[in-house]
């Protein structure tokens, strides 16, 4: 088995001797679907997409404030309505602290506002236009309106009907 485990994202870390690399120190960031993080067998992470990470953590990496706070609009094309897809961008943006809405478009898109700090909100976009739920299918997603903001518009993350 690879030994491995979650950080408070749902992201499984592996240290880089478990990935063929041991002269390397980092530890390696398996991005995979929300719920799905556990221990794999190497056949089994194998298919997985490994980012590099920096030598501080991926949890105090992704919840650095520093650089302030980011607004983002996006609108997701692809396989995205009546495949949980709002349900599952809604929990992985309360996951991440951030705040804003989701809502269904008659054109058969996702539109939607994500707020927070700045490293949570990128990793929210890299989420939205790679990830999605595990029944869909993102063809693009198109980001506008990115801006630093000096406080949030919303108190929560919620569905827009």
């Amino acid at each position: 088995m690879v030994a491995g485990y979650c950080d408070p994202f749902g992201i499984l870390l592996l240290s880089s001797s478990y990935l063929q690399s041991p002269t390397s120190t980092l530890e390696r960031r398996i991005l995979s679907p929300p719920g799905s993080c556990r221990d794999l067998s190497q056949k089994q992470w194998h298919g997985y997409r490994v980012a590099a990470l920096s030598s501080s953590s991926p949890a105090s990496e992704m919840s650095s404030s520093a650089a302030g706070l980011k607004s983002v609009d996006y609108e997701i094309f692809g396989e995205v309505q009546g495949v949980f897809f709002r349900k599952y961008t809604e929990e992985q943006a309360r996951k991440l602290g951030l705040v804003g809405w989701v809502k269904n478009t008659s054109q058969g898109t996702v539109i939607g506002q994500v707020q927070g700090a700045v490293e949570k909100v990128n990793f929210m976009m890299n989420w939205l236009k790679s990830v999605g739920s595990p029944m869909s299918r993102i063809d693009r997603a198109n980001f506008s309106n990115e801006r630093e903001i000096s406080k949030l518009d919303f108190d929560m993350f919620s569905t827009r009907y």
